[in-house]
């Protein structure tokens, strides 16, 4: 059709009725519907990309348009496909923006916006219930960026940070909740700037790693009362690797056997007599298969004592 032909082009089309007939006999047109006796198509082209095809046509015989009407045609498809483009660019704009609001409303790292002076504008539902908020808008009226810190120190560090242009990636955060309880996380605070490079807003991220600190104080605790008890124990310990390696042995192991902690490297080459090798080599052997064993047997001091254990 002259319409696919002008959207396959990329350039205008005007055929009049004895125009349109030659070109439907040699085969160059395909005839759908009425045949108009004069017809021209202008193509709707934004940045280079034709997005359809303007047509305008005559039926009553005789009639014709002329050069005028081309410029005139020309021109309105001009305005229209600027009109396309902008309804174009305003929808990404909106796709955008609506999947922008979901990851901001459905994050679990709090995000926020602030003013280029550390007022806040928006936060994100997970910021305010990591400060015990009841809503965003609560805490977006209670406070401001320097005023999430539980030290005010470190706020005005902040602040003074922002306000000489720089931001800051994965700072060590301390912060007070509504609460009143101490909160902790890392920090993510960028500049967003305009054409001229003035800063707009400020746009940050704060990772809650207060439940990783708790996680971690409680294990660095295990771990302390566990060094406590093997340090203290009556019993003699001893810890090895899965290939039998001595990694440590403790004040009582040294007091039984005589060996100093730096001496004994692996069991078979001091304490185990020669006679009780293979059966070491089956308990270490149920130990790599997570089996707990509880057996009598024979170890040797560095004197050469044979002690029951």
């Amino acid at each position: 059709t002259p319409t696919t032909q002008v959207f396959r082009t990329g350039r205008s089309l005007h055929l009049g009725h004895q125009e349109m007939l030659a070109a439907y006999q040699n085969g160059d047109l395909a005839s759908v519907g009425s045949r108009s006796q004069d017809w021209m198509g202008v193509p709707l082209i934004s940045r280079g990309e034709v997005l359809g095809v303007m047509t305008v046509q005559h039926y009553e015989q005789g009639k014709r348009f002329n050069d005028m009407d081309e410029r005139l045609l020309i021109s309105v498809s001009d305005h229209v496909a600027r009109t396309l483009e902008r309804m174009q660019a305003e929808e990404l704009l909106k796709a955008s923006e609506e999947k922008y609001r979901s990851i901001f409303e459905t994050a679990s790292w709090g995000i926020f916006q602030a003013a280029p002076s550390g007022e806040l504008l928006s936060v994100n539902p997970a910021l305010a219930s990591m400060f015990r908020f009841d809503s965003p808008g609560e805490m977006v009226s209670s406070l401001n960026l320097g005023g999430l810190h539980a030290d005010p120190g470190d706020g005005e560090r902040l602040m003074a940070e922002l306000e000489a242009g720089n931001g800051v990636s994965h700072l060590p955060f301390r912060g007070r909740r509504k609460d009143g309880k101490e909160m902790f996380g890392a920090l993510t605070v960028q500049p967003v700037r305009d054409d001229l490079g003035g800063i707009v807003r400020w746009e940050g991220a704060l990772e809650d790693l207060s439940e990783k600190r708790r996680a971690e104080a409680a294990l660095e605790e295990q771990k302390a009362y566990f060094q406590q008890l093997f340090d203290n124990s009556p019993l003699a310990i001893v810890f090895m690797d899965p290939s039998g390696a001595v990694i440590d042995v403790n004040e009582s192991f040294e007091d039984l056997f005589g060996y100093a902690k730096d001496e004994v490297k692996e069991l078979e080459t001091t304490i185990i007599p020669e006679r009780f090798q293979e059966e070491s080599l089956e308990f270490l052997k149920a130990c790599r298969r997570g089996e707990a064993l509880s057996e009598e047997t024979v170890r040797r001091s560095k004197s050469g004592r044979e002690i029951e254990v």
